[in-house]
C-alpha cells in the first residue's frame, strides 16, 4: 500500500512539472500566437486541474508559487478577443483558489505585485463585461481571486512591510471603485431579490455583489487594524472618500435592505471604518454630517417587525422631567434560561434551519474565507437558541454603527456638536419613534445589551469633551414662553431636558449592572455640562431627588453593589458642585433639617444619606464617596453644613481612630507608609478635607485678607469698582457687592469653638500622620483660618498654629506638606496683628525663602504667593505703626536685603512664579527708602509688639535701616521691565501694580531716575496696545500715581499726548472675549480719572509742543467734557446712586482740570479768544436735580491751529517763534523732522578691496527700514502718520546682512503656495489665533494653510468675489488691475488671480503682525502702506477697481480726503467696493458694537462724500455698497455750482506721489470732446490691453516715448526673456520663482515678455526718474509702485524670487551709495533667489566687487547680441545660509 500510495503521489508530481515545462517551453521560444495560448491552457493545465490540485500539496511552495505566477502572467497578458479569454480566466482563478487551500504559498514585494495586478485586471475585465450586474459565472472568479489574496495574507499577516500593505489597500480601493455603480444597481434591486425567495426559488452560490463587497471590506478592515497606524495621509483619505461616496448613497436612499447577505454586507463595511476613523490622518470637518446621516439609519436596523418595548407608562411634568419613576420594568419575550455559548452554537447547528435565502447561502458557502460567525460571547445578549440568529447579527450592524459615530465624535468632537440636533431628542424621549430614532432611542430601547451599552458609551463620549463648553449657550424654551430665544440654545436646552429624562427614568429601572454604571457615567458628564442657571429651576432638585431615591432603594447586584452606590453618589456630588448654588437645592436642604430629619426616627434626606454612607467603615470606597459629596456641599452651601458640625466632627474622629496608630509627637518625617494602606489614607484625607471646607464656613472664610483698602487710585469716578486679592494676582476690578456682614459676623464668632475643638482632638492625630497626603490636608486646613477666629484663641494655641506651619514648611521631606505650609503661612501674614510682629515675620520669611529654592515648581509657586503676602504685610507695617516703639525693635538691613534678593531672583523664573515675585518687588518697591543711585534704605519694623497689637515704647519708626550700596531700586525696576516683555498676561498685569507702588514711594525722586521715561513708555505701551482690560486698567491707574508735573518728569508730554490718544480712540477697537465687556465701565472710569487727573496738572509745565497739541485737541476736549459734565448733571438728579462727597469730588476733578486748560490756552500767543472760555459749576448739591453743569463759551473752540490763528488775524510777528520754522511746527505735532533728502556720496571707483558684510542679529530678521514700528513711535499720532514711511538716517543704517530665520524652507510652488506657506518661513501664530473664526489663516503642524477666508468672507474669498461678480463685470476683460486697502493676507487677491485680475494688496505693519509678509510668502502681490496722510504711491487713473473689506479706513472723516485719493487712482469709470461697517448697518450695528446712530451718520457721510466726487451708487446688496467713478468730468464740472467742495485740483502733476500730501481737491481728468468719451482714452480688454499702444502714449503725454518705441520695446524684451529662460531655466515656467521685480521697469517689457510664465512683476518707476512711465504701465494691466532707492523698499525680508536691475545702477551711482543699494536687494531677495542685471562694464565689475562679500554667487556674461555690445549681464544667486548657522561661523 505504501508503495502504490508513493507511486501515485509520483506521478501527480510528474504531471504538474511536465504540464508546467512544457508550457515554459512552448511560451519561450515566441512562436506561439496569442490567440493559441488558451488552447495551450486548456490541453496542458485546465483539463488536468484535478490532478494539479491534488499534486500541489506535495510540491515545494516556492516550486508552486514560481508556476502559479508564470500562470497568472501568461493569462493576463493573454490578448482580450474571443470567449476563450474568459474560460482562461475563470479556470485560472478556480485553480490558483483551490490550491491555496493546501499550499503557503512564498513571495516577495515584487511576486505579490505581479498577483494583485493580474487579479485586478481579471476582475476589472468581469465588471467590465457584466455592466451594471453579475451573472453567476462572472461572480464566482471574482470571489475566488479575493478569496485568495486574503488566504495569501493571512498566512503572512504581521509579516507584511508597509508597501506591501499599502499594495494591498490600494487593490481593494480600487475593486471598490470598479464595483460601486454595479452594487448601486444592484443595491436598488435587492427587493426583487427577496421575492424570488419567497417563492422557493432556490439561489445560486453567488447571487449578488452583496458577497463581493462583504469580502473586500473584511479585508480593507484587517488592513487597517493591522497597519493602518502607518498607512501614507493619501491611502486613508483615498478610504474616506470611498466610505462617504457610499454614506451618500445609503443617506439618499433613507432605507436599509434587510436581510442575510445586507447584514454581513453592512457589518463589514462598519467594522472597516471603524479602524479607518479611529485613527484619523486628515480632517473630518467635511465628511461629519455626511456619515451622521448614513449611520443613524442603522439605529433602527432589524427591528422592524420585531416585538419592541412598549412605551413606559410615564407622566411628563411641565419641564419635561419623567415623575412617574416607578413603573413596572419591561420584560424581553425571548428570555430563556441561560446556556454556555459553545452548547448555544451546538443546539443551533442541530437545530432545523429555516428555509430562506440567507440560510441557505451560509451552509452551503462553508468554505467561504469571509467568517461570518464572531466570538462565543456574540450570542450573549439573547438567552435563545441559534433560532435569533437574524436578530444577532442585527444588533452587530447596530453596535458597529454607533461604534463609528463614537469613532467620529473623537476624531472631530468640535464638528460632532454639530449634529447634536440630529442624534439626541428634542421631545418625547420616552416614547420610541421609528422614523426618528436617536442614540437615546437605542439606549432605551433596543433589545439587546451590546446595543444600549455602545449607546451609552457613545453619549458618555460626546458628552465629554468640547460639549461642556458648547452646552454652555443651551437655554431651555418652555413651549408657552415668548422671548428671544436661539435656535441652537433652544434646541440644546430641549435636548438636555430630554437627556435628563431619560437617564433618570433608566437609573431608576436599569437591572444590568455593567449598563446602569455606565449611565451614572454619562448622568456625572451631564450634570457637569448642564447650566442649570439657564434650566428650569427643578430640574437640579429632581436629578438629586431621584439619585437619593435611587441610592435608598438599593442595588440587587451582589458583586457590584459598591460600585454602583459609589457612582451614584458621585452623581450627587457633581450636582452639589454647581455654581452658582441653586436656591432651590437650598431650601431643598433647608427643608430637611427644619424637619429633624438627621435626628428623627424615619431617617430619610439625601443629607442623611450621605452621612449614613460616610460611616460605613467597611466600604472605603462608599466612605470616600459621601465624604466627597460632602465636602461639595459644605463648599457651595456652607450655611447648611454649619448645622451639622458636631456629626462631621464625629465621622472625622470616628475615621482617625479607625484608620490611625498611635502616633507620638515627633519632628516631621518624609512619606512612610501606615497601617491603614492607601485606602485609609484616601479616606482619612477625604474626611479632613470635609473637616476643613466645614471649618471654613462655620469661620466665613472668603479668601486672603486685604490689609488695608488697597485702592491705590482711589477716586471718585472708580469708586464704585473694587479690588479683591486673588491668588498670584494684583488686585481685580469687579463690581462691588453688598454683602451680608451680620451673617459673617455670626460665622466668625462660632468657629472659635470648632476650631479650638479641632486643634485639640483632631489636630493630634493627623498634623504628624505617617501618611504624606494626610498630613498635606491637616496643613491647609490651617489657611482656611480667619484672623477674626485666629485672634480669639488661646495664645498658646495660636503659638502652635504658627509653630506646626514653621516646621512643616521648614523640615517635612515631602514637598506637597511644605507647598500647603507655605500657603498657610501667606493667609496667615495677611493678618494684622501678625503683620505688626517682625518676630513671626522673620520666621516666616526665613520658611518661605528655602521653599523658593526647592527644585519642585509646585514649591515654588506657593513660596513665592506667601512671600508676596509678607512683603506686603512689611509695608502695611511700616505705614500703620505707632511711632512709639522699644529700643532694638527694628529688622536688620540684611533681611530686607535677603527678601529683595530672593524675590529678584524668582523674577526669572517661570511665569506663575514671576507673577507672585513682581508682587512681591511692588510691595518692596513702596516702602524702600531710596537714599541715592547706590544705596536704599528701609523703614523700621517693630519686634516687640504682641500678636494683639499692644507696642512698646521705642524709637522713632522712620529711622532708616541701610540695605548697603547695591543699587536694589535700580534692579527692581529692570526686573519689572524685564517681565513685562517675557512674562504672561498675569504678569504684566502684576507689574502695572507694581509700578503704582513703587510711584508711591515717597523718598523717590521720579523726575532724577534714569528709567523713569522706559517706565512710563511701558505704562502708555500696555494701555494702548494690550488686549486684557485688566492689564490696561491697572497700566492707567498706575499713571495717575504721580502727583506732580515733576513727578513725570520730561515723560508727562508723552503721557498727556498719550492719554488723549488713547480716550479719543477709545472703544474703536473690538473686543476680543465676552468676558471682557465687563471690565468696559472700569477702564473707561480709570481712564478718565487718569486723563482728569493729567490734564489739572498741565497748567504747572510751559511746554510749547504740548500747548500746540493741547490747542490742536480742543475740539476733541470741548466734546469730552461736555459728555463728562452731562453725566455729572443726569447723576445729580439721582442722589440715591452716590452720595454728596463722591459727587462734589467728580464735580472738583474736572474742575481742576478744566481750570488747568484756561491756563494753558491764555499763555498761548494769539489764543487770547479762550481767555473767554469758562465753565460755571453752579449746579449746587446733587440732591438738586434740576442743576445742571452750564458751559458758555463766547465762540466755539477751533477745529485746528490753523483756523485758530484765522480766527484773531493773527501774523507771524504776534508769535515769539516768528520765522519760518513756526509754520512746520504747527503743521505737525511731531518734533521730528523728515528728511528724504541723499545723504550717501561715495564715487563708483573708491572702492578698491573687497568688503566682506557680516550677517545681522538675529533680532532684525524682519526688519523693515522704512516701516520700523520703535522709529515710527517717536511720530505724530494724527491720520496715522507714525504708520507711514520713516526711513533711518544715515547713522542709523545698518551694514550688515538680514539673516532668514534658522529652519527657512525654500517656499512652496505656485499655485500651491496660494494655500500653504512654512511656519519656520514666518514664525507668527498671532494672526491664526486671532483670526481663526474669520479663516484667515490656521496653523496646521509645520505649515500655515490659507483657507481664503477674511473678516467680511469667512466662507471664503471665492465665494464672494463671485457676489461681486453678480454685480459688476469682473470676468468681461474690461476689469484688470485692482487695489485692496487693508488686505490682510490677500486672499482678495490671491482669488482674483484666476478670473485675471491682478490686485495690488497693501497693508500697513502694525498689530497683525506680518500680514503682508503672509501675502507674499503666498506668492499674491502685495507691499507695506497705509491709507494716512501722504498720497498712496501710484499714478493716477491706475486701478479699474478698488476694495475696501473693513479695512477700518475712516471714509467719512476729513471731508472725505481718503476718498479723494481713492478717486484720484481710480480710472474712469472704475469702481469702488466696500464691505462691512456701515454698509446694512441696520442689521448689523449690535454685532458692530457702535450704536446706530453712528453708523447712520457714517453712511450718510460717505453717500455724501460720494456723491461729490460725482461718483454713481451702483448697488448696495448684502454685506456690500458699489460705486462708479464718472468716465469724464463734464457734469462734475457743472455739479461744482451746487457742492462748492471739493473743489476741481489745480496742480499739474496728478501722478505725483513720492512724499506727496494728499490734497483734498478732486484729481481732474482729461479733457474730453463729447460726454461718451472716456478720458484719457478707452483701454483695450484684458489680455489684448498688455501689448496694445497705451493712451498716454498715443496721446502724447509722455515726451520721447512713441507707438513705435514701444513695439521695439516689446520685441526687445521678448527676446531677452528667450536668453534669461535660457540660462535660468525651470524655476520660471515650473513655479519655483513667484514674485519678480523689476527696479527699473521703463515701459514695463520685462514684465510684458513674463506673462507667459506663472509670475507676477512688481514694476517699480524711481520717483526721480527723467520720464514717468508707471501711468502707461498701468494701462497695460501691470501693477507696480513709485520708488526712491536710495531708501529700503516697503517690503518684508525674502519676499521676491527673482530681480532684474536694468541700468539701475547708472542713475544711481552719484546719488547714493550702491552697496546700500545691494544690501536692500539682499534684505528682500529670497535664500536661492535671482537678481539680473543689466549696466555697463564699469558698473558691473563694481557691482560684482561688492556682492563678492554678500554671501552670492554671481557671473558677468555677454550681451544677447554678442561680446562687442558694451552692456554686459551678470547673473547672481543668493546663496542659503540663515541666522543660527551664521553665529555658529562667528
Amino acid at each position: 500500500m505504501a508503495s502504490s500510495s508513493s507511486s501515485v503521489v509520483t506521478s501527480t508530481v510528474r504531471s504538474w512539472r511536465t504540464a508546467f515545462l512544457t508550457l515554459r517551453d512552448e511560451t519561450s521560444t515566441g512562436s506561439l500566437a496569442g490567440s493559441s495560448i488558451p488552447q495551450l491552457l486548456r490541453s496542458l493545465i485546465f483539463s488536468n486541474s484535478d490532478s494539479l490540485i491534488s499534486a500541489a500539496s506535495d510540491l515545494p511552495p516556492h516550486e508552486v508559487t514560481s508556476d502559479l505566477l508564470l500562470l497568472l502572467e501568461l493569462v493576463v497578458n493573454t490578448p482580450r478577443d474571443g470567449d476563450d479569454i474568459a474560460s482562461a480566466f475563470t479556470h485560472t482563478c478556480h485553480l490558483i483558489h483551490n490550491i491555496s487551500h493546501c499550499v503557503s504559498f512564498q513571495f516577495n514585494t515584487s511576486s505579490l505585485t505581479l498577483i494583485l495586478n493580474s487579479f485586478r485586471n481579471i476582475i476589472e475585465f468581469f465588471f467590465a463585461q457584466a455592466g451594471t450586474s453579475l451573472n453567476p459565472t462572472g461572480f464566482k472568479p471574482v470571489m475566488e481571486c479575493l478569496e485568495t489574496i486574503r488566504r495569501l495574507t493571512s498566512v503572512y499577516k504581521g509579516k507584511l512591510s508597509l508597501s506591501e500593505n499599502v499594495q494591498l489597500a490600494k487593490f481593494l480601493l480600487y475593486i471598490i471603485a470598479c464595483s460601486h455603480p454595479a452594487f448601486v444597481c444592484v443595491y436598488n434591486s435587492s427587493a426583487n431579490q427577496r421575492s424570488m425567495v419567497a417563492t422557493g426559488k432556490r439561489l445560486p452560490k453567488y447571487t449578488s455583489l452583496w458577497d463581493v463587497q462583504t469580502l473586500v471590506y473584511t479585508m480593507l478592515g484587517e488592513a487597517f487594524s493591522g497597519a493602518g497606524s502607518s498607512f501614507p495621509v493619501d491611502i486613508w483619505q483615498s478610504t474616506i472618500e470611498v466610505f462617504r461616496k457610499f454614506m451618500d448613497v445609503l443617506a439618499s436612499k433613507s432605507v436599509l435592505v434587510e436581510d442575510s447577505a445586507s447584514s454581513r454586507f453592512y457589518l463589514s463595511l462598519l467594522n472597516c471604518l471603524h479602524p479607518v476613523l479611529m485613527d484619523p490622518k486628515g480632517s473630518l470637518t467635511d465628511h461629519v454630517s455626511g456619515f451622521v446621516a448614513a449611520l443613524r439609519l442603522f439605529f433602527v436596523y432589524g427591528l422592524n417587525g420585531r416585538p419592541q418595548l412598549t412605551s413606559p407608562a410615564v407622566g411628563q411634568n411641565e419641564f419635561g422631567i419623567s415623575l412617574n419613576l416607578t413603573s413596572e420594568d419591561p420584560k424581553r419575550k425571548d428570555h430563556a434560561p441561560y446556556r454556555p455559548p459553545h452548547l448555544r452554537k451546538k443546539d443551533g447547528l442541530n437545530s432545523k434551519q429555516p428555509k430562506a435565502q440567507d440560510s441557505r447561502i451560509l451552509s452551503d458557502h462553508e468554505s467561504s474565507a469571509v467568517d461570518f460567525m464572531s466570538s462565543d460571547s456574540d450570542y450573549s445578549d439573547s438567552d435563545g437558541s441559534l433560532k435569533d440568529f437574524d436578530g444577532v447579527r442585527s444588533s452587530k450592524v447596530r453596535v458597529a454603527a454607533i461604534v463609528c459615530l463614537q469613532d467620529l465624535c473623537q476624531g472631530d468632537p468640535k464638528s460632532f456638536t454639530t449634529q447634536w440636533t440630529i442624534l439626541l431628542p428634542t421631545n418625547d424621549v420616552l416614547r420610541p419613534k421609528k422614523f426618528e430614532a436617536t442614540l437615546m432611542t437605542c439606549l432605551l430601547f433596543d433589545p439587546y445589551l451590546k446595543a444600549r451599552m455602545a449607546s451609552a458609551s457613545a453619549l458618555a463620549v460626546m458628552m465629554d469633551g468640547p460639549s461642556s463648553v458648547f452646552l454652555q449657550v443651551a437655554e431651555y424654551k418652555e413651549s408657552i414662553k415668548c422671548g428671544s430665544f436661539m435656535a441652537l440654545s433652544s434646541s440644546l436646552g430641549q435636548i438636555l431636558m430630554q437627556l435628563h429624562s431619560g437617564f433618570l427614568y433608566l437609573i431608576r429601572r436599569e437591572t444590568h449592572d455593567r449598563l446602569l454604571a455606565s449611565l451614572f457615567k454619562i448622568l456625572m458628564l451631564l450634570i457637569s455640562c448642564t447650566p442649570y442657571s439657564r434650566m428650569p429651576v427643578e430640574l437640579l432638585p429632581t436629578v438629586i431627588t431621584s439619585l437619593q431615591a435611587r441610592i435608598e432603594e438599593g442595588f440587587p447586584f451582589k458583586s457590584d453593589q459598591n460600585n454602583l452606590l459609589a457612582a451614584a453618589i458621585s452623581c450627587l456630588t457633581a450636582a452639589f458642585s454647581i455654581s452658582p448654588s441653586p436656591l432651590q437645592v437650598k431650601e431643598m436642604f433647608m427643608k430637611e433639617i427644619s424637619a429633624g430629619s438627621v435626628e428623627a426616627e424615619k431617617r430619610s434626606g439625601v443629607l442623611f444619606t450621605l452621612f449614613q454612607c460616610s460611616e460605613r467603615l467597611t466600604s472605603p470606597t462608599i466612605c470616600f464617596e459621601a465624604l466627597q459629596a460632602l465636602r461639595a456641599v459644605s463648599h457651595n452651601y456652607p450655611n447648611i453644613m454649619v448645622t451639622f458640625w458636631e456629626q462631621v466632627s464625629t465621622i472625622v474622629f470616628k475615621f482617625l481612630n479607625a484608620f490611625t496608630p498611635e502616633v507620638p509627637t515627633k519632628a516631621w518625617k518624609g512619606p512612610v507608609g501606615n497601617t491603614g494602606g492607601v485606602i485609609g489614607e484616601k479616606v482619612i484625607t477625604a474626611a479632613i478635607k470635609v473637616l476643613d471646607e466645614c471649618l471654613r464656613a462655620i469661620s466665613g472664610f472668603k479668601g486672603t485678607e486685604d490689609l488695608l483698602d488697597d485702592k491705590l487710585s482711589d477716586t471718585p469716578f472708580t469708586s464704585d469698582c473694587i479690588r479683591t486679592k486673588k491668588v498670584s494676582s494684583a488686585p481685580l476690578y469687579e463690581q462691588e457687592k453688598i454683602e451680608d456682614t451680620k451673617e459673617e459676623s455670626k460665622a466668625s464668632q462660632s468657629g472659635s469653638k470648632q476650631w479650638s475643638e479641632t486643634i485639640e482632638e483632631h489636630m493630634p492625630l493627623i498634623l504628624f500622620h505617617t501618611s504624606a497626603m494626610v498630613r498635606t490636608a491637616s496643613v491647609t486646613c490651617f489657611a482656611g483660618i480667619t484672623s477674626s477666629v485666629f485672634f480669639t484663641l488661646m495664645e498658646e494655641t495660636q503659638d502652635f498654629i504658627i509653630s506646626s506651619l514653621i516646621n512643616a514648611a521648614l523640615y517635612d521631606e515631602v514637598p506637597s506638606v511644605r507647598s500647603a505650609a507655605c500657603r498657610a503661612i501667606g493667609v496667615i501674614s495677611c493678618f494684622p496683628q501678625i503683620s505688626q510682629s517682625a518676630v513671626i515675620l522673620d520666621k516666616f520669611i526665613h520658611a518661605v525663602e528655602i521653599n523658593t529654592r526647592d527644585p519642585l515648581v509646585s514649591v515654588r509657586i506657593t513660596a513665592s504667593w506667601a512671600l508676596a503676602n509678607i512683603c506686603d504685610s512689611l509695608r502695611h507695617c511700616i505705614d500703620d505703626f505707632p511711632v512709639k516703639q522699644s529700643v532694638g525693635s527694628n529688622v536688620n538691613s540684611q533681611l530686607m536685603e535677603s527678601v529683595t534678593e530672593c524675590a529678584l531672583h524668582l523674577t526669572k523664573d517661570g511665569d506663575k512664579i514671576k507673577s507672585n515675585a513682581v508682587r512681591a518687588l511692588g510691595n518692596l518697591s513702596r516702602f524702600v527708602k531710596y537714599t541715592s543711585s547706590s544705596g536704599v534704605n528701609v523703614k523700621v519694623i517693630p519686634t516687640s509688639c504682641d500678636k494683639t497689637g499692644n507696642h512698646g515704647n521705642g524709637t522713632n519708626s522712620h529711622q532708616p535701616s541701610s540695605l548697603g550700596d547695591s543699587p536694589w531700586m535700580d534692579r527692581i525696576v529692570q526686573a519689572f521691565l524685564s517681565c513685562v516683555t517675557t512674562g504672561n498676561v498675569k504678569v504684566q498685569w502684576n507689574v502695572c501694580h507694581s509700578l503704582s507702588n513703587l510711584f508711591l514711594n515717597e523718598t523717590l525722586r521720579l523726575q532724577d531716575m534714569d528709567w523713569a521715561p522706559s517706565v512710563f513708555s511701558v505704562l502708555l505701551l500696555l494701555l494702548r496696545d494690550s488686549s486684557n482690560f485688566k492689564i490696561r486698567i491697572q497700566a492707567a491707574a498706575a499713571l495717575a500715581v504721580p502727583t506732580s508735573v515733576n513727578d513725570y518728569g520730561k515723560s508727562f508730554s508723552d503721557v498727556l499726548q498719550g492719554l488723549e490718544h488713547i480716550l479719543e480712540n477709545f472703544g474703536s477697537h473690538q473686543i476680543s472675549a465676552p468676558s471682557s465687556f465687563k471690565y468696559m465701565v472700569a477702564l473707561r472710569n480709570q481712564l478718565t480719572s487718569t486723563m482728569l487727573h493729567v490734564l489739572s496738572l498741565a497748567s504747572s509745565t510751559d511746554h510749547y509742543s504740548l500747548n500746540d497739541f493741547l490747542v490742536k485737541k480742543a475740539s476733541f476736549l470741548e466734546d469730552w467734557f461736555k459728555v463728562l459734565c452731562s453725566s455729572l448733571g443726569e447723576t445729580s438728579a439721582q442722589p440715591e446712586c452716590e452720595n454728596d462727597s463722591v459727587w462734589n469730588q467728580k464735580k472738583e476733578m474736572i474742575s481742576n482740570a478744566i481750570r488747568s486748560l484756561i491756563e494753558v490756552y491764555r499763555r498761548v500767543p494769539c489764543l487770547l479768544w479762550l481767555n473767554t472760555i469758562g465753565v460755571s459749576l453752579s449746579c449746587g448739591s446733587p440732591s438738586s436735580g434740576s442743576e445742571k453743569w452750564q458751559r458758555r463759551t463766547t465762540t466755539s473752540a477751533p477745529i485746528n491751529t490753523t483756523e485758530a490763528y484765522t480766527r484773531v488775524s493773527c501774523n507771524d510777528n504776534a508769535s515769539p517763534a516768528s520765522d519760518s520754522k513756526l509754520t512746520s511746527t504747527l503743521s505737525s505735532s511731531s518734533s521730528a523732522v523728515l528728511d528724504f533728502d541723499s545723504h550717501h556720496q561715495i564715487q563708483i571707483n573708491n572702492t578698491d578691496s573687497v568688503q566682506k558684510f557680516p550677517p545681522c542679529d538675529m533680532s532684525f530678521s524682519e526688519y523693515t527700514p522704512c516701516q520700523d514700528p520703535n522709529r515710527g513711535r517717536k511720530f505724530d499720532r494724527k491720520m496715522l502718520k507714525y504708520r507711514e514711511r520713516h526711513c533711518p538716517k544715515k547713522e542709523e543704517l545698518l551694514h550688515c546682512l538680514i539673516p532668514a530665520p534658522p529652519k527657512y524652507k525654500t517656499p512652496f510652488k505656485w499655485p500651491k503656495s496660494r494655500d500653504y506657506a512654512w511656519y519656520d518661513n514666518i514664525p507668527h501664530k498671532e494672526l491664526s489665533i486671532e483670526k481663526a473664526i474669520q479663516n484667515w489663516i490656521q496653523a496646521e503642524g509645520d505649515r500655515f494653510r490659507f483657507p481664503g477666508g477674511g473678516t467680511m468672507f469667512p466662507h471664503g474669498a471665492d465665494k464672494y468675489i463671485d457676489d461681486i461678480s453678480q454685480l459688476i463685470p469682473l470676468t468681461s476683460g474690461n476689469i484688470r488691475t485692482a487695489i485692496d486697502t487693508g488686505c490682510g493676507v490677500a486672499s482678495w487677491g490671491a482669488y482674483l488671480l484666476k478670473r485675471d485680475i491682478v490686485a495690488m494688496s497693501f497693508a500697513p505693519r502694525d498689530t497683525h503682525e506680518a500680514q503682508v509678509q503672509f501675502a507674499l510668502e503666498r506668492g499674491v502681490p502685495a507691499m507695506i502702506g497705509i491709507m494716512a496722510s501722504q498720497r498712496l504711491p501710484y499714478p493716477s487713473r491706475a486701478f479699474d477697481m478698488a476694495h475696501c473689506s473693513r479695512c477700518l479706513i475712516p471714509w467719512h472723516q476729513y471731508d472725505g480726503l481718503y476718498l479723494m485719493e481713492v478717486d484720484r487712482v481710480l480710472r474712469p469709470g472704475g469702481y469702488w467696493i466696500l464691505s462691512g461697517p456701515p454698509i446694512r448697518w441696520k442689521r448689523y450695528w449690535k454685532g458692530w458694537e457702535r450704536t446706530q446712530e453712528d453708523l447712520k451718520q457714517e453712511q450718510n457721510a460717505i453717500e455724501n462724500n460720494a456723491k461729490r466726487l460725482c461718483w454713481k451708487k451702483v448697488i448696495e446688496r448684502n454685506d456690500l455698497a458699489i460705486w462708479q467713478k464718472p468716465i469724464n468730468h463734464i457734469e462734475c464740472i457743472k455739479s461744482r455750482r451746487i457742492y462748492k467742495t471739493p473743489h476741481i485740483c489745480k496742480a499739474d502733476n496728478p501722478d505725483a506721489s513720492w512724499y506727496r500730501d494728499m490734497e483734498a481737491c478732486i484729481t481732474p481728468l482729461p479733457e474730453v470732446s463729447s460726454p461718451d468719451e472716456v478720458a484719457g482714452g478707452a483701454l483695450e480688454k484684458w489680455p489684448q490691453r498688455a501689448f496694445a499702444v497705451p493712451p498716454r502714449i498715443t496721446s502724447g503725454s509722455i515726451p520721447g516715448i512713441t507707438a513705435e518705441k514701444f513695439r521695439e520695446d516689446n520685441e526687445l524684451w521678448a527676446v531677452r526673456m528667450k536668453n534669461y529662460k535660457r540660462i535660468i531655466g525651470d524655476p520660471l515656467p515650473g513655479g519655483r520663482y513667484r514674485n519678480v521685480m523689476d527696479m527699473n521697469a521703463n515701459l514695463g517689457g520685462f514684465a510684458a515678455a513674463m506673462l507667459k510664465f506663472p509670475v507676477w512683476v512688481m514694476n517699480v518707476v524711481p520717483a526721480n526718474s527723467n520720464q514717468d512711465t508707471l501711468g502707461l504701465i498701468y494701462e497695460r494691466g501691470l501693477i507696480g509702485t513709485y520708488h526712491d532707492w536710495c531708501e529700503a523698499f516697503s517690503t518684508y525680508p525674502r519676499t521676491y524670487d527673482l530681480i532684474h536691475a536694468s541700468g539701475l545702477f547708472s542713475i544711481y551711482q552719484d546719488r547714493c551709495d550702491i552697496a546700500g543699494i545691494l544690501m536692500e536687494m539682499d534684505r528682500i531677495l529670497r535664500p536661492e533667489g535671482t537678481i539680473i542685471f543689466r549696466d555697463t562694464v564699469e558698473v558691473l565689475v563694481k557691482i560684482k566687487s561688492i556682492t563678492d562679500g554678500m554671501r552670492w554667487k554671481s557671473q558677468i556674461m555677454d550681451h544677447e547680441s554678442g561680446p562687442f555690445n558694451p552692456e554686459k549681464i551678470i547673473f547672481a544667486v543668493k546663496t542659503y545660509w540663515t541666522g543660527e548657522a551664521a553665529q555658529n561661523q562667528h
